[in-house]
């Protein structure tokens, strides 16, 4: 008698979508199921947090959504997501606070498949005026990025007369992965092709010691 690993593994993926996912399949053969963030998480608003879902035999495109359980409420997310990404950056709103969240995802041809995140996470308030994933900065508007969300290339202007001393490109953790140590003129272009998906922090130091900062998310 010969097993075959690969449909028995296949069946039990299955089972599994089947049995946990919050959903309604309402007779539909697809199955949806949110993989992050499953409940009990701490996000801090204006950070950015990485929706994970796993589909079966869905296909077209999800709208994402957030349900505010604390003012009974919808927000959107995304929509015209392809299914098969499998996941979604999303940029956490700065006035989102709340104890009891929930990620909706849904597809958009067969809205009978759908699937919560598990349980509740919390969107909690940074500390500073701004920063990404607890990171702090004072955010101005004098700096203008573009584009934003970035593919490969940052454009950077900024106003005032006087040019930047310099610029870093910092991480969620606060580490330096791009530094140009030198007066910048006109406009700074900053290459972001190998920065991984996700939230920076832009600053722009000047001579007399100020620090301006803006944020920006990089999405491949």
């Amino acid at each position: 008698m010969r097993i075959n690993l690969t449909q028995t593994a296949t069946s039990l993926f299955v089972i599994l979508l089947l049995v946990t996912a919050h959903q309604t399949l309402h007779g539909q053969d697809g199955a949806l199921l949110v993989r992050n963030p499953t409940g009990g998480e701490r996000v801090i608003a204006g950070s950015t947090l990485e929706i994970q879902w796993q589909s079966y035999q869905v296909d077209g495109v999800v709208q994402i959504s957030l349900w505010d359980g604390d003012n009974a409420e919808w927000h959107d997310v995304a929509a015209g997501v392809n299914v098969d990404d499998k996941k979604f950056t999303w940029i956490v709103p700065g006035y989102l606070r709340g104890d009891k969240f929930r990620v909706k995802v849904q597809s958009v041809t067969t809205p009978e498949i759908y699937a919560f995140s598990p349980t509740f996470f919390r969107i909690l308030e940074g500390s500073g005026q701004a920063g990404i994933g607890g990171l702090p900065g004072a955010t101005t508007q004098d700096i203008s990025l573009s584009p934003n969300p970035v593919d490969d290339i940052l454009r950077v202007n900024w106003l005032g007369n006087a040019n930047p001393a310099g610029l870093r490109i910092l991480d969620v953790f606060g580490s330096t992965m791009i530094e140009m140590d030198y007066e910048l003129t006109g406009m700074a272009v900053v290459p972001t092709a190998d920065l991984v998906t996700g939230m920076y922090l832009l600053e722009l130091t000047y001579v007399d010691g100020t620090i301006k900062s803006q944020k920006f998310l990089v999405q491949h």
